[in-house]
């Protein structure tokens, strides 16, 4: 900044020297300074980033915030589209009206996951039975929270992102943890007794995200969907006890390296890699099929999935809670009214 304001004042005498002599003087030096400026912010920047990547060489988020910043990469807008195409009776008609634009992604998302299971064809004859061996004796129970792990669970909340609907701002949330964990245990544990995941706690926003080709088009936009902040306590707090009983019952196949502890995609990497070494070591061909299923999450039929968590466990009462998670309700749990108010 000095250099900067000393290259400036070179600059204002430059441009008042009316003796030619000086004046070139002034210009050799000017440029002198601003070659110099040039070499001491480029030698700052290295020092700078050399220093930020090492400090966060185990953040892989901020090492990625910082190759943002050296190749200028701008962020996306996170305003939604101002306009979209849609097709009526095979005329294209542009929709300008944002209320008609929210409506047509709407219908969209929740269409979408039927119209991929309509186009699907299941060959197999074999029930989904048919694939479940040693059903687990063992049943789950759900242990009752306390407020000290509820306050635990507030902590552990990125503050950084955004929440949805019946949402208390994420900082204020923490900031009065300790006097909001009391309540806010007694209402977890009477959903947890009951097994009814309140309804509205199941409301999000959803975000489309531009992602492909034409900013027109409806399915070119992913959804990013934004749920209550005290939904994702409750999540988690599930999670935490569902996690424990499979891992100790060993319902886990030893396969499954994604959503598990001391577990990550590296593993599945070195995994994959020890196969084909030991095959091509026996003098065989390696062969790797690889599936990638549209709308994966979406077109998971529930049914089933309950019927699983019973085959492993998760019967009665806690099974019902998981079906409550899962389904849309039509009316607003009574512990909401009560406790919520």
């Amino acid at each position: 900044m000095k250099l900067i304001k000393k290259k400036d004042n070179i600059y204002i005498k430059f441009l008042k020297e009316k003796n030619p002599d000086n004046k070139q003087e002034l210009n050799n030096k000017y440029k002198r300074i601003k070659n110099e400026i040039t070499k001491t912010i480029r030698t700052s920047k290295k020092l700078y980033y050399n220093e930020n990547f090492t400090n966060h060489s185990t953040n892989i988020k901020k090492l990625w915030v910082g190759v943002n910043q050296i190749i200028n990469k701008k962020h996306q807008s996170s305003s939604g589209p101002l306009c979209i195409e849609i097709d009526i009776d095979g005329n294209v008609h542009t929709v300008v009206n944002p209320q008609e634009i929210a409506n047509t992604f709407n219908s969209h998302y929740a269409s979408v996951a039927n119209k991929i299971l309509k186009k699907r064809k299941y060959p197999g004859k074999k029930q989904f039975q048919a694939y479940l061996k040693n059903p687990n004796s063992k049943t789950f129970m759900i242990n009752p929270t306390t407020p000290a792990e509820v306050e635990k669970a507030i902590s552990e909340i990125d503050t950084s992102k955004s929440t949805g609907p019946n949402s208390i701002p994420n900082q204020l949330l923490q900031s009065i943890k300790k006097s909001i964990s009391l309540p806010l245990s007694i209402i977890i544990n009477k959903s947890f007794q009951t097994g009814q995941c309140p309804d509205i706690l199941k409301l999000s926003v959803v975000i489309p995200v531009h992602k492909k080709d034409s900013q027109l088009i409806v399915s070119n936009y992913r959804p990013i969907s934004l749920l209550s902040n005290i939904n994702k306590i409750v999540e988690k707090l599930m999670f935490n006890r569902l996690y424990h009983f499979l891992e100790s019952n060993k319902c886990l196949y030893d396969m499954q390296f994604g959503f598990r502890q001391k577990h990550s995609t590296n593993h599945a990497l070195l995994s994959m890699c020890q196969q084909i070494r030991e095959t091509i070591d026996k003098g065989n061909l390696a062969v790797g099929v690889f599936v990638d299923f549209q709308k994966a999450f979406d077109t998971v039929n529930h049914e089933i999935l309950l019927r699983k968590l019973e085959h492993y466990g998760i019967r009665g009462l806690p099974n019902q809670w998981f079906s409550s998670y899962l389904n849309k309700g039509n009316n607003v749990s009574l512990l909401a009214e009560q406790h919520l108010i």
